[in-house]
């Protein structure tokens, strides 16, 4: 099944030039920006420094927006239960004892798995992987026809 395309990859790829009525013009718009870090985000360094990272990369990219608060609050939290099952692993070995004495395979482990899914589901939403960056499309800043005359008519005056 093919994945959809917001209207500006749309626009971007030149649809709407055969089509111009199928443009969405309801679709919401966000605000570009770096959200504000959330509480439960925020409660461990690693945490901090994952958000920052994270969206200091998304900027970079030219995707980042304020909307995106939830699943960059889910990335980080993720990475934070990444590491610290990487640390249990580390302290306790791959496998430990049973309650009857036999080994088994540490919980910490099946975690680790789960948040490594996790992890790539959330990178391709937020456009960290190769594939996911081939679809992005980078937020544009708004077009300002009064700042085009200004400073047009600036140049005109020099």
């Amino acid at each position: 099944m093919p994945r959809k395309l917001s209207s500006a990859a749309k626009e971007l790829n030149g649809s709407y030039k055969k089509d111009p009525q199928r443009r969405n013009k309801h679709e919401p718009k966000s605000t570009k920006g770096k959200p504000r870090i959330t509480k439960l985000a925020g409660q461990t360094k690693i945490g901090r420094a994952f958000w920052k990272a994270t969206c200091e990369l998304l900027d970079e990219l030219g995707v980042l927006v304020l909307a995106d608060v939830q699943i960059l609050e889910s990335y980080v939290l993720n990475e934070v239960h990444l590491q610290d099952s990487m640390q249990s692993i580390k302290d306790l070995g791959q496998m430990v004892e049973s309650r009857d004495g036999s080994p088994k395979t540490n919980p910490a482990c099946i975690e680790f798995h789960k948040c490594m899914d996790r992890r790539v589901k959330l990178m391709n939403e937020l456009g960290l992987t190769p594939i996911a960056r081939q679809r992005l499309v980078a937020v544009k800043p708004e077009e300002d026809p009064f700042a085009d005359y200004m400073a047009m008519r600036g140049s005109l005056n020099n």
